[in-house]
């Protein structure tokens, strides 16, 4: 079977254990097909640094002015066309995608 690619989204402000336990949620994840999770992080005293083929983070040195600003820049650095809302204190079972 063809398993279509989905990018996940993430946006985080300093809440780090939260987002912890949702980037786990995230790796265990069954799905077959290529998947992404994009982490954008706009909390300027704090850098996020994970090293992982299926990860992407996005450390911005200003906070954005409204969230919906911030959803729209990490949809637009979502590589692929199904995109999968996984919000910083998201735990998902590891069928959910």
């Amino acid at each position: 079977m063809n398993y279509p690619p989905i990018s996940c989204k993430t946006i985080t402000y300093g809440r780090i254990r939260l987002l912890e336990e949702a980037l786990h949620s995230f790796l265990q994840q069954d799905y077959p097909g290529q998947k992404e999770l994009v982490i954008v992080n706009d909390y300027p005293l704090q850098k996020i640094i994970f090293d992982h083929p299926e990860v992407r983070i996005f450390n911005l040195d200003k906070t954005f002015d409204t969230i919906g600003e911030k959803e729209n820049f990490a949809t637009e650095k979502c590589k692929f066309d199904i995109i999968c809302q996984w919000d910083d204190d998201d735990i998902a079972m590891s069928n959910h995608l």
